[in-house]
């Protein structure tokens, strides 16, 4: 397996109002339809009375063809959420206040399965991409940066959808 980092680190962060429920269901819904499988590798809530702490990590990967995947790493940090109640056209809604971090990291995985990782295959691998695939993989890495782009401006749209 050959783990080439594309974007690295990218942090997203803003004290906002939010609903915690509704950024579950929108990640979720964003990485389902973009046909990638995930799980939720870590979750930690530490409760300190009058607000809490979260952090939760995702860890995706999108099939792309027998030989090549993308892997997207989500890790959300929400600090001092507590709740709020806010009324909105006439309306009381419940929701949560807090400083919110997105940090996101995409990469192309090559055999992500290391068949082609061993022995004489391990060179025929690398005569494989760097000749005869080059052009493919750079366009596969162009893919992936507007595809997490289109990611970090859903993140970004949700976060300003609760401004008030």
């Amino acid at each position: 397996m050959q783990k080439k980092v594309i974007i690295d680190n990218i942090k997203i962060k803003q004290d906002s109002i939010f609903n915690m429920g509704e950024l579950y269901k929108a990640l979720h819904s964003w990485f389902s339809n973009y046909g990638y499988d995930y799980a939720e590798e870590e979750y930690n809530e530490t409760d300190s009375g009058k607000a809490k702490d979260l952090k939760f990590f995702w860890v995706a990967e999108k099939k792309m063809d027998a030989y090549v995947s993308w892997g997207i790493d989500l890790n959300v940090m929400i600090r001092g959420m507590e709740p709020v109640e806010l009324e909105r056209n006439g309306l009381k809604l419940k929701t949560f206040k807090g400083s919110i971090e997105f940090r996101i990291t995409a990469s192309m995985i090559k055999d992500p399965e290391s068949k082609w990782s061993k022995g004489i295959t391990s060179v025929l691998r690398k005569l494989y991409d760097q000749v005869m695939m080059r052009q493919r993989y750079n366009r596969m890495e162009d893919e992936l940066v507007r595809e997490t782009s289109k990611m970090i401006d859903e993140i970004k749209a949700f976060l300003n959808l609760y401004q008030f």
